[in-house]
């Protein structure tokens, strides 16, 4: 089997996209071609292995995380039970804590999830940036790119005004374009990615606001540290206000997902299945396995800030981040019910499966539960997404007094 095909059939299961999975091995792979990309893994397998878990050891750092197993293990309250129920119960969640358990699948798992596939989707685009621009000369031969989790950053303790404490090293820019020389280091270039389309001057101040200014903290690349006096930053051959590093913004496409409905005779993940006394049963999907509709392009803004646009868009983006979260549902499933014997009702069930099951039903318990709007709302775009497919999901903008649509 050919490196690629051994790679995306390892990685399409997790997203759920085979061209996708195809793009990221591509796109890893021209990275390490290329000779002046540190990644922090020597295959494209071990850069996503290593990416993803970065993400999850984040995702489990956040004090949520207990929520989220309990919303697996326990549920919320069943809508029979206990009406606006806000007690202390340690197992079942409170209605306070399913906001707060919807609100940490949106913002932190789909979140980091995206920007970890437009991170790997990006590198192969920086690579041809690079490379025209060693020979146009505005950058050197010795550049080197930094990508990921290669960077860390100091963070940022303010402890007076005007003054700066900084404090331990977390994950630093996206990308990081370093020429060295004589035990220093220069910043040539920062780069930005973005899982959702934002404008260049949104994107540019925060990695003036944010990026630049922690630099100036020192930082660490793939494990060897620079203090801040052995950091400087400029275009190489620039001088005076001239003398500022380049800027690359990458963002997805935003072309739409389609939202036709497909009839499969296979069930491939609980979609709705359809009976019929004459016919098999039947199954309403979208596909998912599907081809970006635009390549990526590259446009220089000015002479210093350039904007890469990745022929994925910000929905195929999204649905596969979604099928990454069901994944990770998966994961703690297994450990959750791998120490306990499971319901009647599920022990055809892989324990996999059965967290994958867990979250469906706790789903369609909460949106019985009183909710804010907002958590609603996103409560059914999470329900439709696991149960229906992200497509369905992705349009739900429902009032509760306008009639549900689950």
């Amino acid at each position: 089997m050919a490196p690629s095909s051994h790679f995306a059939k390892r990685l399409t299961p997790i997203i759920g996209n085979s061209y996708l999975a195809a793009h990221i091995y591509e796109s890893l792979s021209v990275a390490m071609r290329s000779g002046f990309v540190r990644l922090s893994g020597r295959t494209p397998w071990c850069v996503f292995e290593s990416s993803l878990e970065h993400i999850i050891w984040d995702i489990e750092a956040d004090a949520r995380v207990d929520l989220f197993r309990r919303l697996l293990r326990y549920g919320p309250a069943a809508p029979s039970e206990v009406p606006g129920f806000s007690g202390s119960d340690k197992k079942t969640l409170s209605d306070e804590e399913c906001e707060d358990c919807v609100n940490f699948i949106f913002d932190r798992l789909i979140s980091a999830f995206k920007g970890e596939l437009a991170e790997l989707l990006g590198i192969g685009a920086v690579v041809d940036l690079v490379r025209s621009l060693r020979g146009t000369r505005r950058l050197p031969q010795n550049v080197q790119v930094y990508w990921g989790d290669t960077i860390e950053q100091r963070k940022r303790i303010r402890r007076r005004a005007g003054e700066i404490a900084w404090g331990s090293f977390c994950k630093g820019a996206d990308g990081l374009l370093v020429q060295h020389h004589r035990g220093q280091i220069t910043v040539l270039g920062i780069v930005e990615v973005k899982s959702m389309r934002k404008s260049l001057k949104q994107i540019r101040g925060q990695i003036l606001d944010d990026h630049l200014s922690r630099l100036k903290g020192g930082l660490r690349l793939q494990g060897e540290e620079w203090s801040a006096a052995r950091v400087l930053f400029c275009v190489a051959g620039a001088t005076g206000s001239s003398a500022k590093p380049f800027f690359v913004t990458i963002t997805p496409s935003s072309w739409k997902l389609s939202r036709k409905l497909n009839i499969t005779a296979r069930d491939r993940s609980g979609r709705v299945i359809i009976f019929s006394p004459h016919k098999p049963p039947r199954i309403l999907a979208f596909d998912q396995d599907v081809p970006p509709q635009k390549a990526t392009v590259l446009e220089c803004i000015d002479g210093r800030n350039w904007r890469i646009i990745l022929g994925w868009s910000k929905e195929a983006l999204a649905q596969a981040a979604f099928e990454m979260t069901f994944w990770y549902m998966a994961r703690v499933g297994a450990q959750i019910y791998s120490k306990r014997t499971l319901p009647h009702t599920w022990k055809e069930m892989t324990h996999e499966k059965a967290g994958q099951n867990a979250i469906k039903q706790s789903l369609y318990f909460i949106l019985e539960r009183p909710l804010s709007d907002h958590a609603y709302i996103r409560a059914i775009r999470l329900y439709n997404a696991y149960a229906f497919g992200y497509p369905l999901s992705v349009d739900t903008h429902t009032i509760r007094d306008a009639g549900d649509f689950v």
